[in-house]
């Protein structure tokens, strides 16, 4: 894209070229480089997109070609996808577990804090300690008591 410019490349908008670039990548490469597109000049953009595409098996749909990863450089760049659930009673006794796990300022690579689904049981839970998880933002969901 840059050869397509020439000389206008240097006065054109830095972000606006990004960004184009960025959408003539092919969709799953688009997906997996999401969490560093904006962090990254274009060259270091096209470079990881290079080592990205060139690395990785052909045939695989965009999970499984973000899950495998040839260089530390690629790995840092690939989206994940994690999820953090905790089964059974929310209580006094795994309120300093939750807390050690997920309050203490853990970000995923949006910058966004870390959430986890909470299968709740009726039996020996605290429902106002279940409010603040949820007031916290996460998801609870109900867990049979058989």
């Amino acid at each position: 894209m840059k050869k397509l410019l020439g000389d206008k490349y240097t006065s054109f908008d830095k972000e606006l070229f990004l960004q184009l670039f960025y959408q003539r990548l092919p969709p799953d490469t688009q997906r997996c480089l999401f969490t560093v597109k904006n962090k990254l000049s274009v060259d270091e953009l096209a470079t990881l997109a290079d080592e990205f595409m060139a690395t990785l098996p052909q045939g695989l749909d965009v999970y499984e070609r973000c899950a495998v990863s040839a260089t530390a450089t690629v790995a840092a760049a690939i989206f994940l996808l994690v999820l953090l659930t905790f089964d059974d009673a929310v209580n006094d006794l795994k309120k300093s577990l939750y807390k050690d796990l997920i309050n203490v300022g853990r970000k995923d690579p949006n910058g966004c804090p870390i959430a986890s689904i909470m299968y709740v049981s009726h039996k020996w839970t605290d429902y106002s300690q279940v409010q603040d998880l949820y007031d916290e933002g996460h998801e609870i969901a109900s867990h049979s008591s058989s």
